[in-house]
Parts: C-alpha cells; structure tokens; sequence
C-alpha cells in the first residue's frame, strides 16, 4: 500500500478548510468543559459520533487549548476593571462623549 501516490499527486491543489457544524461544536464545547485534554478513546469516539476525522478533532481540542490560554493571558486594560467596580478616573474620555 502506497501513502504517496505520484500519479494523483498534484501540488498545486489545496485543502479546503472544514468548519464544524454547531451541532459539532455543541458536543465538542462540552466535551472540553468536562476534559480540556481528552484521551484518544474519547477523541475517537467524538470523532466516530460526530462525523469527523480523528485528525480533525485532535486539532480542534489543540486550537480551544490554545484560545483558553490566549484568552487567560490577554492583558486586560485598567480602565474596564475600574468600570466594572464602578469607577472611571476623571482622565478617562471616551472619544464619542463630547
């Protein structure tokens, strides 16, 4: 069995990207809520359920990984925590209040 058949090869030609359907999304969302990191038994089971590839679910655990850690080391800028305990320093101007 060849991997790499020379004939059907063509190099120009592309992937399209998948998008998970929402259904797919729901069950893949709470699966992560549950377990960040599952084990390739859940993921090929997800898979099998979902009508994915195993491959395709492997890289959407790894890009909500990645989304959970960027969004948990985003910088937050002062003025939104002031806002949320309900003080707004007097230099802060929003550019459409005149």
């Amino acid at each position: 069995m060849l991997l790499f058949d020379p004939i059907q090869y063509d190099p120009h030609s592309t992937k399209r990207r998948s998008k998970a359907t929402k259904s797919q999304q729901v069950a893949l969302e709470s699966t992560f809520l549950m377990d960040p990191k599952p084990h390739r038994i859940t993921q090929e089971q997800l898979a099998a359920q979902l009508g994915m590839s195993l491959r395709s679910v492997q890289i959407w655990f790894q890009n909500r990984r990645a989304k959970a850690r960027h969004r948990s080391t985003a910088p937050v800028p002062e003025f939104s925590i002031a806002y949320l305990v309900g003080y707004i320093p007097e230099t802060y101007k929003p550019s459409h209040h005149k």
